[in-house]
């Protein structure tokens, strides 16, 4: 290497500049956003929930907790009561979408924990939606669509489930079921819907 070529593992300290193809280049930096900082843990996911209403939501999640933004008061409030157990191994996954009685609902999952959802007020509440845990949640249909669950304690990696039409905690009732995709060794990692019309 030249005597102006810089490694990326030679400059692990510094602020405010970037290595972008062997060139240093200054950068955008970083300023905290709402008090009460850090948070107790590595955030690992962020995610916005809006409502019908127009109201709107910032939350961060831990591995261990789920922070609501209070852009009032500029501080980040606990939105679990007890401790998650997943790592930072177990990424996140959330969707939204109105329940049997037309409220705006949230759901998130780590898959390790129960599927938890939350309507903007209080803590989130965990769902085992029938002894079925889930690794990926999306909505599709008017429907909660379920991928990689866990049942009665057993593993099904490949499968996905879908509830009953209009009402997300129902997996067991007419016009909800799954499908086990047998034709891939490959797990189910992601839930994704796209409008085609």
């Amino acid at each position: 290497k030249g005597p102006y070529m810089i490694l990326d593992k030679e400059s692990p300290n510094l602020r405010n500049v970037r290595l972008s193809e062997n060139v240093l280049k200054k950068d955008v930096g970083f300023s905290e956003f709402g008090s009460g900082l850090p948070l107790d843990g590595v955030p690992m996911f962020m995610d916005a929930f809006y409502k019908d209403d127009g109201s709107d939501y910032v939350l961060v999640v831990t591995a261990k907790w789920i922070y609501e933004y209070n852009e009032t008061l500029g501080t980040y409030e606990k939105r679990n009561a007890t401790e998650l157990t997943g790592t930072e191994d177990n990424p996140f996954s959330s969707a939204t979408m109105l329940d049997e009685n037309d409220e705006d609902t949230y759901f998130l999952t780590n898959g390790i924990d129960p599927l938890m959802w939350w309507k903007g007020t209080g803590y989130f509440q965990g769902m085992t939606a029938g002894d079925i845990w889930t690794s990926r949640v999306a909505v599709f249909k008017d429907r909660l669509i379920l991928g990689g669950t866990t049942e009665t304690g057993t593993s099904y990696p490949r499968r996905v489930r879908w509830s009953v039409l209009g009402d997300p905690f129902d997996f067991s009732g007419t016009g909800s079921g799954y499908v086990d995709f047998t034709d891939t060794v490959d797990w189910v990692t992601g839930l994704f819907y796209r409008d085609w019309e």
